[in-house]
């Protein structure tokens, strides 16, 4: 039988899907602001490998990542998905989001995506389908 114990902190990262590259710098200001100093942020590149966020987001995507210099604590991803659902509503339009942020964990073992969609290739996050939620940031 496993023993309980505490995880060892990790590498907050945070995927991003930008339709409008203006608002990036912004973006990444506030990120900043909430998880703290980068260590290493991707070019954006073209994102075109699906259709699903075409009709809310238009087109064409670009794709980002960022990974944070601090280290946290995995079992807080929820609340961090949380909070970067949040900072997606600060920069919602009329016609719907311009900014999709997916946070995740890296580790030796394991690269870990947040998401609030349910599939079979997904775990759940506490709290159900928070995406429209209204959290402080």
């Amino acid at each position: 039988m496993g023993e309980v114990k505490a995880y060892a902190p990790e590498k907050l990262v945070m995927g991003i899907l930008i339709s409008d590259l203006t608002l990036l710098n912004a973006l990444k200001i506030k990120l900043k602001v909430l998880w703290g100093e980068t260590d290493s942020c991707s070019e954006a590149v073209e994102f075109s490998y699906t259709e699903y966020y075409k009709a809310e987001m238009g087109a064409p995507l670009y794709r980002v990542f960022c990974s944070f210099l601090t280290l946290i604590d995995p079992e807080s991803l929820a609340d961090i998905k949380i909070k970067s659902n949040a900072v997606e509503n600060r920069f919602l339009r009329s016609e719907g989001r311009v900014i999709n942020l997916d946070p995740g964990i890296l580790s030796q073992s394991k690269f870990i995506l947040a998401t609030t969609k349910n599939n079979a290739h997904r775990i759940p996050m506490s709290r159900g389908d928070l995406r429209r939620i209204d959290a402080p940031v």
